[in-house]
């Protein structure tokens, strides 16, 4: 800390490499097989673009294709340049009232199925326990990267007809808004 009047103050603060504290499954890149490319291909569709950027630094740590939507115009850009992802993970909700889950259900209509991830940081029962497709996980906010590389590893297995790499968690506690 260094501090003078009228002048200003410097902050300077040290951090551990976070790869220094990390356990090795999360440094390790994915052992979900993508059939073209070797690299999971995951679309991140998120209205924060600060989730985006770190959703995107992780997924390629973890050698993945990341690629970032806001909104429904973005997603469906990405879905007519590179085909449908092998997982979309996606924010139940979207901005201007915007809703994820039923856009990720009119995406596979028109594409075909593909691995869904829905994240949220809603907190009432009612968006909570919204009806789903079976294999559609639900996260929630803010979501450890341990939980969320899980979470992906036995969706994208799933999708390749394996048995899932991890059990599937408990759902999450209902909570009244």
């Amino acid at each position: 800390l260094e501090s003078r009047p009228q002048v200003g103050t410097r902050f300077e603060l040290c951090f551990p490499n976070a790869s220094d504290t990390l356990p090795p499954e999360l440094l390790a890149p994915s052992r979900a097989p993508n059939a073209l490319a070797g690299r999971p291909r995951i679309y991140v569709l998120d209205d924060e673009r600060d989730i985006q950027q770190s959703m995107s630094a992780l997924l390629r740590m973890w050698e993945m294709d990341p690629r970032c939507a806001t909104d429904e115009s973005e997603v469906l850009a990405l879905f007519a340049a590179h085909g449908p992802p092998d997982l979309l993970l996606v924010d139940l909700r979207l901005g201007a009232g915007a809703d994820g889950m039923t856009l990720a259900m009119r995406l596979q209509q028109r594409y075909g199925e593909f691995a869904v991830l829905v994240v949220t940081g809603e907190t009432s029962s009612a968006s909570l326990n919204r009806p789903r497709p079976a294999d559609w996980r639900l996260l929630q906010k803010p979501v450890e990267a341990v939980v969320l590389r899980k979470a992906i590893d036995g969706a994208l297995a799933a999708a390749c007809g394996r048995a899932p790499a991890y059990p599937a968690p408990p759902p999450l506690p209902a909570a009244d808004p």
